[in-house]
């Protein structure tokens, strides 16, 4: 369970220096998040990532910045991880 503290974390992105930044870290631009769609799609056709790989990546920001954001409200984790792995497959 998340503390309150976490749930407060203040976010913020620093546009100059393309880093995004919370209480606790930053991270670049060169970072899996900040690139773009197309840049992701073309890096699992190419099998450089995996579908699977990719959705946890993002799963796992969801449960890290969600909390503060309150962006998503339904999610069907089970389904989307069979999806990935088929695609993977």
């Amino acid at each position: 369970m998340r503390s309150a503290r976490a749930a407060s974390a203040a976010i913020s992105y620093d546009p100059v220096n393309q880093v995004l930044r919370t209480d606790h870290e930053e991270s670049t631009v060169t970072d899996l998040h900040f690139r773009s769609a197309s840049t992701l799609a073309s890096e699992l056709r190419q099998g450089r990532i995996g579908a699977r790989e990719l959705l946890e990546h993002f799963l796992a920001r969801v449960d890290r910045f969600n909390p503060t954001l309150n962006a998503i409200i339904q999610q069907d984790r089970a389904g989307a991880r069979a999806r990935a792995d088929a695609a993977d497959a």
